[in-house]
């Protein structure tokens, strides 16, 4: 089993199940993340297709969030200052 760090795009050995508290032994970013979690989706409501969990405001920070499911699936990892310019150009992309 491996989980996907979503800060550095590698996969952490060995992670079985994700605490609070447990950080990236590469890149140390939280992996009991929003980001980093399955339900974690930008165009969902609160930025979480889990409807029934609440508001964090952070989505980069650690959290205690119940419904945490760990990114198991390599996905297209995008780093904030990326995700940051896509949306300066699409704030000011001519139509």
């Amino acid at each position: 089993m491996h989980l996907n760090c979503v800060s550095c795009g590698r996969d952490v050995p060995g992670a079985v199940k994700i605490y609070r508290r447990d950080t990236c032994p590469y890149c140390h970013s939280d992996l009991h993340s929003c980001i980093n979690c399955e339900f974690y989706d930008v165009k969902g409501y609160h930025q979480c297709r889990e409807s029934s969990a609440e508001y964090i405001q952070e989505k980069e920070k650690a959290n205690v969030c119940d419904y945490f499911r760990p990114l198991r699936e390599k996905k297209s990892f995008i780093k904030k200052s990326e995700m940051a310019r896509q949306k300066l150009e699409e704030l000011f992309k001519k139509p």
